[in-house]
C-alpha cells in the first residue's frame, strides 16, 4: 500500500500528459492491463513514436535523484521495471 501511494505521489510529479501514459501504458491505477504504443496512441491522439518520446520523458524524470525519495524499489509492474532498466543501460551504455 506504501509503495502504491509513493508511485502516485511520483506520478503527480510528471505533467498530465505524461501521468496519463505511464498510467496508462503500464496500468497502473486501472485494471493493470499494459497497452502497446498502438492502443495508446489512438487514446492519447499522437503518433506511436510520440508515445515512446513522452514515456522515456517520463521515465527520465523519475529515475532523476530529485524524485528518488518518493519512489521505493518495490516498483509495482515489471515492464516499468524493464524500461526502467533499459534507459540506465542505454544511459550508460552497460
Amino acid at each position: 500500500m506504501k509503495e502504491l501511494l509513493n508511485l502516485r505521489l511520483a506520478l503527480r510529479t510528471l505533467s498530465p500528459r505524461e501521468e496519463e501514459c505511464m498510467i496508462l501504458r503500464y496500468g497502473l491505477e486501472t485494471n493493470n492491463k499494459i497497452m502497446k504504443y498502438k492502443e495508446l496512441s489512438e487514446i492519447i491522439g499522437v503518433s506511436k513514436t510520440r508515445c515512446g518520446q513522452i514515456i522515456k520523458k517520463a521515465i527520465h524524470k523519475l529515475c532523476h535523484p530529485s524524485r528518488d525519495f518518493l519512489l521505493i524499489e518495490e516498483i509495482l509492474n515489471e515492464r516499468l521495471k524493464a524500461d526502467i532498466f533499459k534507459y540506465y543501460r542505454n544511459k550508460y551504455s552497460l
